[in-house]
């Protein structure tokens, strides 16, 4: 036992030199390889944290694109209908250009800008409005009519008014009288000079006129002849490109299927249905010869409608969007479009009498514009057969504009400015009498943003940005 113990010590004792060498090497090589991949991670990190540094600083380089062709557009003396559609290159910091693309989206600038920084391709969409503070001061603003404004029942003003020199009153129906205990939480302005405000409409013109060309002489991608029945998904098919039908459209989804692709433009020579559709990050623009039904379809991007007929949305029906015709507008059921919404009736002569109407029932909501059409250069006054109907559980968010006659109840978060107003209580008719209405100005934000026409000076301002996913298709052509 003791001769083995001093084996021991002496094999510790290193009489066996070079019995260490194996474990110092393996141990070097283990500090080594995790010194090699700490290092490679530390690089891969590295370069992907500079990878995002350069996209982030390609969105920026994007987004100046924008705000640059913005500046340009709304110093530019020339008028938008002459320049648009506009392609142009913009020079850019970091010796970059960004393509950008201008183009009319109903009665809103898209502002499309591209950009390639270090091999990063990237792109933003914008959707332009205009400033309307300076425009709409007042809650209501009568455009016409120089007889006294009338208030019956619960009606509820907060803000100014603009009336004739008669001014403002309390008024009595069948027993019935004002509730409240001031006519108006603002100030009443008399004057002799009542006018409606002034928009240009040349650009809604302009692209009424294309919607219109679109549909009797179509530029589609693809053609169908004959009605056609579509489920939504069979719309993938013709995704990013025209689709148009020669006669009657009827698109619909069973339990309300999500469409994630589909045409960017839509158009048929008949009517056009449109059902039980959750449309999906897509930009439609869809025109019809005859009737527009749109029923229980849901939309997180906007979508424009344009009938040579009339335009119905009803069901649950809940998306911004754009709808114009020269004829009736009904909106009802539980249907609400989302800010910045524009509902458009032009209006048509017929027989010396005008056709075209806006309906807003049961609890329909607009976060929006809804206007009838601005008086002609030769009308002097407002006309009776161009009217607007709002019943008492609608809402509006919004600006509501109309040159003839409104009859209205409910609620108006925003300004109303109407020619003249019109209550009917059998037998009687009623000239500038509201009943029951609450409008409130001031609760309208600040940051609410018109269609182009109505300020002066072009005060345009970018009402939402969206980054583009599919870059390469959106290059411009030529």
């Amino acid at each position: 036992m003791k001769f083995f113990g001093v084996k021991i010590l002496a094999i510790c004792s290193g009489h066996e030199n070079g019995a260490a060498l194996p474990f110092a090497l393996i141990m070097a090589t283990i500090m080594m390889i995790c010194c090699s991949m700490i290092m490679k991670g530390n690089i891969i990190n590295a370069r992907h944290l500079q990878r995002l540094i350069d996209k982030q600083q390609a969105f920026y380089l994007a987004e100046s694109g924008l705000e640059k062709a913005l500046w340009n557009l709304a110093n530019s003396q020339t008028p938008l209908t002459m320049l648009l559609p506009l392609k142009k290159e913009v020079d850019l910091d970091f010796d970059c250009t960004a393509d950008i693309h201008v183009d009319a989206f109903g009665g809103y600038l898209r502002i499309r800008s591209l950009v390639v920084y270090k091999g990063i391709e990237k792109g933003l969409s914008a959707l332009v409005g205009e400033h309307c503070e300076d425009v709409f001061k007042e809650a209501i603003a009568l455009g016409g009519s120089q007889y006294p404004l009338v208030l019956n029942g619960n009606t509820s003003i907060t803000g100014d008014v603009k009336v004739g020199l008669k001014g403002v009153e309390k008024g009595r129906i069948k027993g019935i009288g004002f509730k409240g205990e001031k006519l108006v939480e603002g100030k009443i302005k008399k004057t002799s000079m009542l006018k409606m405000p002034e928009w240009q409409q040349d650009l809604v013109e302009h692209c009424i006129e294309q919607y219109k060309s679109l549909i009797e002489m179509p530029e589609a991608d693809v053609v169908l002849e004959g009605d056609q029945r579509l489920d939504a998904e069979i719309l993938a098919l013709y995704a990013d490109q025209s689709l148009h039908i020669d006669g009657d459209l009827d698109i619909f989804a069973e339990d309300c299927v999500t469409v994630y692709a589909a045409p960017n433009r839509i158009s048929c020579s008949g009517d056009l249905k449109i059902s039980s559709c959750h449309f999906k990050h897509m930009q439609i623009e869809c025109m019809a010869g005859g009737i527009i039904d749109v029923d229980d379809v849901v939309s997180d991007q906007m979508l424009i409608f344009y009938s040579d007929s009339s335009i119905v949305l009803s069901g649950s029906c809940r998306l911004p969007c754009q709808l114009f015709t020269d004829r009736d507008i009904t909106l009802k059921d539980r249907c609400e479009l989302l800010y910045p919404s524009f509902v458009f009736s032009g209006c048509i002569e017929h027989n010396e009498k005008q056709e075209g109407r806006i309906v807003l029932e049961d609890s329909a909501v607009v976060r929006g514009i809804v206007m009838l059409r601005p008086l002609k250069d030769d009308e002097k006054k407002p006309r009776r057969d161009i009217m607007l109907d709002m019943d008492e559980h609608v809402r509006i968010i919004g600006i509501l504009y109309n040159s003839g006659y409104t009859t209205m109840a409910g609620e108006v978060v925003g300004s109303v400015a109407s020619g003249a107003f019109g209550l009917h209580v059998a037998p009687t008719y009623y000239i500038n009498w509201l009943k029951d209405v609450k409008v409130d100005r001031p609760a309208l934000p600040r940051s609410f943003l018109l269609p182009i026409g109505f300020s002066k000076g072009r005060q345009l301002r970018v009402i939402s940005y969206e980054e583009m996913e599919k870059v390469k298709r959106m290059k411009l052509e030529g």
